[in-house]
């Protein structure tokens, strides 16, 4: 319903468009940076409990920080060459 009347809006000088592309777009560079940070942090024990004698580790200790930080980097990335092409 709300992209339908984003579409239908009749904002002449296209305004409304204007902030929500504004928005997405630095919410989006907001969100790769937050990825990114919290993965470099939890990789580099500035935050949550590691015990470094377990014999088991959880995907979320192993996993999660690498992805976090990679798919940080993609966001960052893809919204950067959204914004220098603009």
């Amino acid at each position: 319903v709300l992209i339908a009347l984003v579409i239908t809006w009749d904002d002449p000088p296209a305004i409304l468009d204007k902030m929500l592309i504004f928005l997405v777009q630095w919410g989006a560079l907001g969100a790769g940076a937050t990825f990114a940070i919290w993965g470099i942090g939890y990789q580099l024990n500035l935050w949550g409990e590691h015990n470094s004698g377990e014999l088991v580790s959880s995907a979320f200790d192993t996993i999660m920080p690498k992805l976090a930080i990679l798919t940080g980097i993609v966001i960052l990335f893809g919204v950067y060459l959204r914004i220098r092409n603009r």
